[in-house]
């Protein structure tokens, strides 16, 4: 097994790049992997390491691009770059070694077994949950025996010559017979362990204790790493469980080093980052809005009011005036409410939204703070969603990376952040605005085993080429519609497709949520709908593209979604007896 243990090999991993000419780094256009491409490079330039980074946003991106720089490189860094799939598809030259960092579960067990090449980094303490197969379970001997008969010239008896071949013909019954036991076997094992999909510990955080153990560790890198993980939670991607546990046990040590409250750090001056962690609410960019519009946006208050419909706001209203709120100071920009006053309604929202959540904030001297999960939330749109039709997602790879080196620099008022958390403003109002008229024109569909939303195609669609906005709008969209207190709304899962436009005109863009109820009772939130896609793609004749990184998501044809829908549901229904 080539899982290396992040704490034991690091140091190792760290001197091998080192002696190493040149290493390249191929990263996913997500938050999570730019931030820990960010720290990972901030290292190497302590000590001069030469490298490249070359961002990717799809597998058939890292497989072209992988043989072109395997020439120029023997060492290759992947960050999230889909160990969910096999990297022995790709033919990589013997004198490379690629080292894999990724949040994504379950790895492929090509990667875990099968190529000396291949390295991947995970913490040892988590591999016993993955429950790995063993080798002889999932792959062939290659000693089996051959099912040819070896000539003999020597004459025989007649008798023993029939005997000898009604043995032989037992026996290669007999290995028939194993052969399609371990077949059927081999099936079960796979299929319980693919079944489901889920994240794990964001690569950020893995990368910022390897920096910190390398003694190139500072604020700044410590921000990237509270970003990233606050982009798992802003992503849909783990629980709120699952990011307290994060906080706890991998974050505590850098708060306590990083926090304001500690003095020699506060001496140092105003152009030092301060990094605290202290409670706040999930209300999107609040700080940087007003109270109102960030309510008729957020999940919570626009199910509570139902907004979609006619009454929807005045019964908003109702609320904020039952919270002992004023229409007015919540129309007025949060930011220039009197201190005292923000106060008072922070602890009252606090209590109403009856929330438990913390999260990393940074400022320079007396510059405004700003909130890792805003920040994560502003950068995702930036980084994922192509909304000039002239840019690369090279070109938002290095837009993003620009935003990070102005704020580290302290520039925090800088026209491009600014800029993408006015443009994140837009994205939220336009999934708001799609939610609300797939819910109140009832545009979505009771199947067999599933809920089906087919979305239409409008120019705010572009927003939900983003997997941060696509995840965001369809977990907002199955919060609305189980809205109305019906109980089946919350036992079945739902599925998403969105119309693609160019260059992928023609197509849909399908992802699925696991049913509202398990989300609720579950802290590790795992999904069975890649496998379920899969299963579709191999036993269906339809045409998929699995290019993604994410699993979850998948591309099918616009003349063959009704047949793929039809097959999932079939599938889906087995899945349950």
């Amino acid at each position: 097994m080539l899982i290396r243990d992040l704490h034991n090999f690091r140091h190792h991993f760290y001197e091998l790049v080192k002696r190493e000419k040149h290493t390249t780094i191929f990263v996913n256009l997500d938050v999570d992997a730019l931030c820990a491409c960010y720290i990972l490079m901030h290292a190497f330039n302590c000590d001069n390491v030469s490298y490249t980074v070359n961002p990717i946003d799809s597998w058939t991106s890292l497989q072209n691009s992988l043989l072109e720089y395997c020439a120029h490189s023997s060492y290759i860094i992947l960050i999230n770059c889909g160990a969910y799939r096999s990297f022995l598809s790709i033919d990589l030259p013997e004198n490379v070694t690629v080292f894999v960092i990724d949040s994504q579960r379950p790895f492929h067990l090509d990667n875990v077994f099968n190529r000396d090449a291949i390295q991947l980094l995970a913490y040892s303490s988590e591999i016993e949950s993955w429950k790995l197969p063993k080798v002889e379970d999932v792959y062939a001997s290659d000693t089996d025996e051959s099912d040819e008969d070896e000539e003999d010239d020597d004459e025989e008896d007649p008798m023993r010559e029939r005997a000898r071949i009604a043995d032989r013909i037992a026996e290669r019954a007999l290995r028939r017979q194993k052969k399609a036991q371990w077949k059927r076997n081999r099936a079960n094992v796979l299929w319980e362990y693919y079944m489901k999909t889920w994240y794990s510990t964001p690569v950020s955080v893995m990368v910022l204790e390897l920096a910190h153990e390398l003694n190139k560790c500072d604020a700044g890198m410590m921000w990237c790493a509270a970003v990233g993980l606050s982009s798992q939670l802003a992503d849909k991607l783990i629980s709120m469980e699952s990011y307290n546990k994060v906080c706890v046990d991998r974050m505590r040590p850098f708060i306590r080093k990083y926090s304001p409250r500690n003095q020699q750090a506060q001496c140092k001056g105003d152009d030092v980052m301060k990094i605290s962690f202290e409670s706040d609410l999930l209300l999107p960019v609040y700080t940087h809005w007003t109270l109102y519009d960030s309510m008729t946006n957020d999940v919570h208050f626009s199910c509570q009011s139902k907004l979609w419909t006619q009454k929807g706001n005045s019964g908003l209203r109702h609320i904020i005036a039952t919270l002992g709120l004023t229409l007015n100071e919540c129309r007025q920009s949060y930011s220039i409410m009197p201190i005292d006053r923000r106060k008072e309604v922070f602890k009252i929202l606090e209590k109403h939204l009856n929330s438990n959540f913390a999260t990393f904030s940074s400022h320079f001297g007396y510059a405004k703070q700003f909130n890792a999960f805003d920040f994560a939330r502003a950068l995702s749109l930036r980084l994922e969603c192509r909304l000039d039709a002239k840019e690369t997602f090279y070109d938002r790879f290095m837009a993003s990376r620009f935003i990070l080196d102005k704020f580290l620099a302290g520039e925090c008022a800088h026209e491009t952040l600014n800029n993408a958390i006015q443009n994140y403003k837009v994205g939220l109002k336009a999934i708001t605005s799609m939610v609300f008229t797939a819910v109140s024109q009832s545009h979505v569909i009771n199947c067999s085993t599933y809920f089906l939303l087919v979305v239409h195609a409008t120019s705010d669609s572009i927003y939900l080429t983003s997997r941060h906005c696509l995840f965001s709008f369809a977990h907002f969209i199955q919060r609305a519609f189980a809205s109305a207190r019906n109980a089946r709304r919350m036992e079945k899962p739902l599925v998403v497709a969105v119309p693609l436009g160019e260059p992928d005109a023609g197509w849909f863009w399908v992802t699925g949520l696991m049913p509202l109820a398990e989300y609720i009772k579950e802290t590790e939130w795992k999904s069975i709908f890649a496998r379920a896609f899969e299963h579709v793609a191999e036993r269906s004749n339809i045409m998929i593209k699995r290019d993604s990184f994410d699993p979850n998501i998948i591309m099918v044809k616009s003349e063959e979604r009704t047949k793929f829908f039809n097959n999932l549901d079939a599938i889906l229904e087995a899945s349950e007896n």
